[in-house]
C-alpha cells in the first residue's frame, strides 16, 4: 500500500507541477500585459501633455494676434475718423474761399463803378441805399 500511495502521491505532484506551469504561464502573460499597458499609458500621458502644451502655446499666440488685430482696427477707425474730420474742414475752407472770391469779384466791380463815377448797387445794403437817396433828394430840395 505504501508503494501505491507513493505512486499516487507522485502522480498528484506531477499534476500539481503541470497545473503550476499552466497557472504560472498565464500569470506571466498577465504581468507582461500589465507592464506593456503601463508603458503605453505612460507614453500616451507624455504625448497628451506635449500636445496640450502645444495647444496652450497656440492659444496664447492666437490671443496675442487677436489683440494686435483689434489694436490695428481701432487705429484704422481713428485714422478714418480723422480723415473724415480733415475732409470736412477742407470742404469748409473751400467754401469760404469760393465766398471770398465772389466777394472780391463784387468788390472789384464796385471799385470799377466808383472809378467811372457811378455808385454801384452792391456797395450798400438796401436800407443804407434808401437813406442815401432820401438825403440826396432832400439836398436837391434845399438847393432849389
Amino acid at each position: 500500500m505504501l508503494l501505491s500511495d507513493l505512486h499516487m502521491l507522485h502522480e498528484t505532484l506531477d499534476e500539481l507541477k503541470s497545473k503550476d506551469v499552466d497557472i504560472a504561464h498565464p500569470l506571466a502573460n498577465q504581468v507582461t500585459y500589465v507592464k506593456s499597458l503601463d508603458y503605453t499609458v505612460r507614453v500616451n500621458t507624455d504625448v497628451i501633455f506635449n500636445l496640450s502644451t502645444i495647444l496652450k502655446n497656440e492659444m496664447i499666440q492666437s490671443h496675442d494676434k487677436y489683440q494686435q488685430i483689434m489694436r490695428d482696427i481701432a487705429w484704422l477707425n481713428m485714422m478714418i475718423y480723422n480723415h473724415n474730420v480733415l475732409f470736412f474742414v477742407i470742404r469748409q475752407i473751400e467754401f469760404a474761399l469760393v465766398q471770398l472770391t465772389q466777394q472780391v469779384d463784387e468788390m472789384l466791380v464796385a471799385v470799377q463803378h466808383i472809378l467811372l463815377g457811378k455808385l454801384p448797387i452792391t456797395i450798400a445794403n438796401p436800407k443804407n441805399l434808401h437813406n442815401m437817396l432820401r438825403n440826396i433828394s432832400l439836398c436837391r430840395k434845399i438847393m432849389k
